[in-house]
């Protein structure tokens, strides 16, 4: 996880072979970049996770999505991170996030 002491999280979904040769949370597109910069927004203005933390692979031009093996594996770091904190907005990147953090977020009761 990159902390920078935010109140808001963003949850993408695996780490990526340019992720990983950097050791980031995640290196971020330039389109979310760009997002970012249209609010008056850096990088360091949030917390940052993936749902899984190791890379599930590439197949060339892209990133693999992640198994089923590998989001269990991580889930509990995850779940204690959502617990841990509470913040005020918790901002999902692509389909595994948003299921994978409805499913804990429902488990704790948030």
């Amino acid at each position: 996880m990159e902390n920078n002491n935010s109140d808001t999280l963003l949850v993408f979904q695996a780490t990526g072979i340019k992720e990983w040769g950097i050791g980031q949370a995640s290196a971020a597109g330039r389109r979310i970049e760009l997002s970012w910069e249209r609010k008056q927004k850096i990088r360091n203005d949030f917390n940052i996770i993936n749902v899984v933390q190791c890379l599930p692979g590439n197949n060339g031009d892209r990133d693999l999505e992640p198994n089923i093996m590998s989001i269990c594996s991580c889930s509990n770091r995850l779940e204690h991170i959502l617990n841990e904190k509470k913040y005020n907005k918790v901002i999902l990147f692509g389909a595994i996030a948003q299921n994978v953090v409805d499913n804990l977020l429902n488990k704790l009761g948030l």
